[in-house]
C-alpha cells in the first residue's frame, strides 16, 4: 500500500534523512485535507499482492468499535510467515459479490494443510477469520476503476464509447459524394470564465455517421477536456465504422490540432505534453492516432457563415454540445482515462483528479481556507459567501488613478477605521459617543455609513438614483412589473439596514458587499440563461460602482470634519 494514501500514518524514525521540502508539503496536503496524491494502478489489490501484515494492521485501526472477535497477534503472523504466507494472494483474493454489491475476499481451495500442526492449523483459520469479516473499502475507498489493468480499463472506456453512440441515436450527418469519412467535434463549458473551485458543466459532442453527446465529469474539467474528449470519441467511432478508408475530423480548437499534429509529424516523445492540463486525454488521443493511422485531424474556423462541409458539421457539433448544457442529468458521463495517467496523480475529492499545475491549486485552497478562518471572527464582516458572487468592475481596483475605495473597504472589513469606538478601546479618547454630534453612543463603522443622520441625505440620494437605474434596466431587458419588486426593494434598501434584503439583517455595501441577486430576480420565461446572467452582472456592477463611491464620499467628508476637530490652535 502507498504511504500517500493509507488509513495507518507511516512513522518513519529518519526524519533527518528526508527533504524539508516533504515535510512541508506532507504537512500541506495534511492540513488542506481532501488532496491527494493517489496512485493510478492498484490491480495488485485484487490480485491480492498485499501484505498480510498490512492489512492486520489496518484491521485492527479500522475496526474499533465493532463486533469482530478476531484476535490475531505476533504469533499467528509468525506461523504464517513459517509456511511461507506473507501476502493475501497466497490465501485467496477479492472478487466482486453481485449479490452483496461489494469485494469480498474467495478463499484459494488449493492450500494442502494435511502435514500441519493443530497451531499453525489455528492460525491459519484467524487469518481467514479477520480476511473474511475484513472490509475491502479499508483497502480503497474512491475509483474502483483503477483496480484493473491498465489495458482491461482502456477496452471498457473505448466499448463505453461506442455504447454511448448508439444509445443516443443521434441523428448522423452523411457527407454524400465524399470518398472518405467526415467527423466534427466540439465542447462546451458553463460558465466560460470558471476558475479552478467553480462549479461548472462542460459537454463534449460528436457529429458524423454516427453522433453522440457526452459530460466531463470525475476530473477538474474545463473546455479543453470537452474538446479533447470530442477528438477522442470521433477517433474511435471512425475506426468503428471502418478501419480501411481514411477518415477526417474537424475541430475548432486550434491548440490542440497544433499539439497532437506537431507530435504526430515529429515522430517526437510525449514529453512535450508531460506538464500540460488534460495530458491523459491528449495521451489516449495520440496513441489512438498512431493505431490507426487513416485518420487524421484538421482545424476549423467556428462559428462562420460557410457552407462548406466542415463548417456545417462544426456547427452541428456546437449545436449539440451547447444544447447538451440544459439537459445535463440525462447526458452520460465520458470515461476518464486513468489509464494514461501518471504513475502518481493529484486527486482533489470534490473535483475529481487534477492534472494541471498544482501549486495554482495548493495556492487557491491555502486561500479559500484561510478566508473562512478570517471569516469567523471579526464579526463576520470577512464572509463572503453569503454575498453576490458576482465578481466587482475591474476600473476602480486596478486601472484608478486612486485606491482610495479599496483601502475604505481594507480598513472596514478589519476593523480599523479611526471610528470613536476603535479609538475608545484602544485609550486614544475617552468617549466612544458619535463625534458628529447626532448624540449617538456607540459611534461604529455601521454607525457612519448607514445611521448617523449626517449623511442621511447622501444616501437617500444614492439610494433613489440606484432604484432608477435598475427600474430603467430591469424594463429594457423585458421584466415583467411583478417580478421587479423583490429587485427594486433591494436597490432601494442598498444604503439601509433591511432584514428582508440583506442575509445579515444589516447593510454591508461598505465593506464591498451586495445582497444575491440570483434570489431576487426570479427566472423569467422570456429571458434565457445567458440575458439573465448579463442583466444580472450589469446590476451588480452598477450596485457595487455605488456603494463604493458613496462608501468613499461619506467617509472622505467624515476625515475632513476629524481633521479639522483634532487640528492644533493655529500659531499667534
Amino acid at each position: 500500500m502507498d504511504p500517500l494514501e493509507s488509513l495507518v500514518a507511516p512513522r518513519i524514525s529518519p526524519w533527518r534523512k528526508i527533504p524539508t521540502t516533504w515535510l512541508v508539503a506532507e504537512k500541506t496536503l495534511a492540513e488542506l485535507g481532501n488532496l491527494r496524491v493517489r496512485r493510478t494502478e492498484k490491480d495488485f489489490l485484487l490480485s491480492g499482492d498485499v501484505s498480510i501484515s498490512h492489512c492486520l494492521s489496518l484491521f485492527n485501526h479500522c475496526s474499533t468499535g465493532t463486533n469482530h472477535n478476531v484476535e490475531i497477534d505476533g504469533n499467528t503472523l509468525r506461523s504464517l510467515r513459517a509456511k511461507n504466507i506473507t501476502k493475501l494472494s497466497h490465501l485467496g483474493e477479492w472478487r466482486w459479490s453481485v449479490s452483496d454489491a461489494k469485494f469480498t475476499f474467495i478463499r484459494r481451495n488449493a492450500l494442502n494443510t494435511s502435514r500441519w500442526s493443530r497451531a499453525a492449523k489455528e492460525n491459519l483459520a484467524k487469518a481467514l477469520n479477520m480476511l473474511s469479516s475484513f472490509d475491502f473499502t479499508w483497502l480503497h475507498n474512491d475509483d474502483f476503476s483503477i483496480l484493473y489493468s491498465r489495458e482491461h480499463r482502456r477496452k471498457m472506456a473505448e466499448d463505453r464509447i461506442r455504447q454511448v453512440a448508439h444509445v443516443h441515436r443521434l441523428d448522423p450527418i452523411q457527407t454524400p459524394d465524399e470518398p472518405h469519412f467526415t467527423w466534427a467535434s466540439d465542447g462546451s463549458m458553463i460558465p466560460a470564465a470558471a476558475g479552478i473551485l467553480d462549479k461548472k458543466s462542460v459537454t463534449s459532442a460528436v457529429v458524423g455517421p454516427l453522433s453522440c453527446v457526452m459530460k466531463v465529469e470525475g476530473v477538474n474539467a474545463n473546455v479543453l477536456h470537452g474538446e479533447i474528449v470530442g477528438l477522442i470519441a470521433s477517433t474511435i467511432l471512425s475506426t468503428n465504422c471502418s478501419t480501411d478508408l481514411p477518415a477526417t475530423i474537424h475541430s475548432d480548437h486550434l491548440n490542440a490540432i497544433r499539439i497532437v499534429n506537431t507530435i504526430l509529424f515529429d515522430r517526437s516523445d510525449l514529453t512535450k505534453i508531460r506538464r500540460v492540463n488534460g495530458r491523459s486525454y491528449y495521451r489516449w488521443l495520440l496513441d489512438l492516432l498512431r493505431t490507426h493511422p487513416y485518420t487524421s485531424l484538421s482545424y476549423v474556423k467556428a462559428h462562420t457563415d460557410s457552407t462548406c462541409i466542415p463548417s456545417v458539421m462544426n456547427a452541428a457539433a456546437d449545436h449539440y454540445a451547447s444544447s447538451a448544457q440544459h439537459v445535463t442529468t440525462n447526458i452520460l458521463p465520458a470515461p476518464i482515462p486513468t489509464f494514461f495517467m501518471d504513475k502518481y496523480t493529484t486527486h482533489y475529492r470534490p473535483l475529481g483528479w487534477y492534472e494541471g499545475n498544482v501549486r495554482s491549486l495548493v495556492e487557491t485552497l491555502l486561500e479559500v481556507k484561510l478566508a473562512k478562518e478570517v471569516s469567523k471572527g471579526l464579526n463576520l464582516r470577512m464572509m463572503p459567501s453569503i454575498y453576490e458572487n458576482h465578481p466587482p468592475p475591474d476600473y476602480p481596483y486596478t486601472r484608478a488613478s486612486s485606491a482610495y475605495s479599496a483601502a475604505v473597504q481594507l480598513y472596514a472589513r478589519s476593523g480599523q477605521l479611526p471610528v470613536a469606538n476603535t479609538l475608545c478601546q484602544r485609550n486614544k479618547i475617552p468617549s466612544p459617543s458619535c463625534r458628529l454630534g447626532c448624540g449617538t453612543y456607540h459611534e461604529d463603522s455601521h454607525h457612519i455609513f448607514t445611521i448617523c443622520p449626517v449623511y442621511g441625505k447622501w444616501r437617500s440620494a444614492a439610494a433613489h438614483e440606484v432604484h432608477e437605474r435598475t427600474k430603467r434596466k430591469l424594463q429594457e431587458a423585458g421584466i415583467p412589473e411583478a417580478d421587479q419588486r423583490a429587485c427594486l426593494r433591494a436597490a432601494k434598501s442598498l444604503f439601509s439596514d433591511d432584514a428582508a434584503v440583506w442575509p445579515l439583517k444589516c447593510t454591508a455595501y461598505y465593506l464591498g458587499f451586495l445582497p444575491k441577486l440570483d434570489a431576487l430576480l426570479p427566472p423569467v420565461s422570456n429571458l434565457s440563461y445567458l440575458p439573465r446572467e448579463r442583466l444580472l452582472h450589469h446590476l451588480a456592477a452598477d450596485w457595487h460602482l455605488h456603494a463604493i463611491r458613496l462608501a468613499g464620499r461619506i467617509y472622505g467628508d467624515y476625515q475632513r470634519r476629524m481633521a479639522r476637530r483634532y487640528a492644533p490652535p493655529p500659531r499667534r
